[in-house]
């Protein structure tokens, strides 16, 4: 499976890339939403994990254009801290399928997220 995963923190994309990798996938880091957008525009993912706070493209920006302007149906998943109901509402309203909480349990909630997807 390959897995595009945009997060502007270094520290953090590396976390995700390594773990995506230790359970057999691709990962294919990138430092932001724009750079998600050019990659997507050529390239295949069976699955997306976007930062929610990224500059020149944001999380939300981000999927909404992969699912409004590029037409990619790939399931995506946030990678945020904003728990509210407000930001899980305007979350799922951009085409989000899954919010990944930064919390002790992010491994276990990174794992669930992929396991049901099919890889093409």
């Amino acid at each position: 499976m390959k897995v595009l995963i945009a997060d502007d923190m270094l520290s953090s994309r590396m976390f995700i890339a390594d773990l995506i990798q230790s359970l057999g996938h691709t990962s294919i880091p990138v430092k932001d939403g724009r750079e998600a957008v050019n990659y997507l525009e050529t390239n295949k993912v069976d699955a997306i994990i976007l930062d929610i706070e990224m500059p020149n493209m944001n999380g939300l920006e981000t999927a909404t254009h992969i699912k409004d302007i590029l037409k990619i149906n790939t399931p995506i998943a946030s990678f945020t801290s904003h728990d509210s109901n407000d930001y899980l509402q305007r979350m799922k309203n951009a085409g989000f399928d899954h919010c990944l909480l930064k919390n002790p349990k992010i491994i276990d909630n990174i794992k669930n997220f992929l396991v049901d997807i099919p890889v093409n």
